[in-house]
């Protein structure tokens, strides 16, 4: 499973992604700290994502306008 991880604290994003990354099938394919980096990542690489987990509360913008932004959203993918 391909995972992208929006989270905006440092610690806790480096945390997910050694976690996540030790799942057998998981691979980590794009991060992004604030909203912006992550719309961007998200318009840039729509089909290279299986599963997105993104904070609500992003230091810049949040993760309900990173939702809504990306039409993707209502095609089948996964939100956490």
């Amino acid at each position: 499973m391909r995972v992208f991880l929006a989270e905006d604290d440092a610690a806790l994003r480096k945390q997910l992604v050694q976690f996540l990354g030790s799942l057998l099938g998981v691979d980590i394919v794009g991060e992004a700290a604030i909203q912006q980096d992550a719309t961007d990542w998200l318009d840039a690489h729509p089909a290279d994502w299986d599963l997105a987990l993104v904070d609500l509360f992003l230091a810049s913008g949040n993760g309900f306008t990173v939702l809504r932004h990306w039409p993707g959203a209502r095609r089948g993918r996964r939100w956490c």
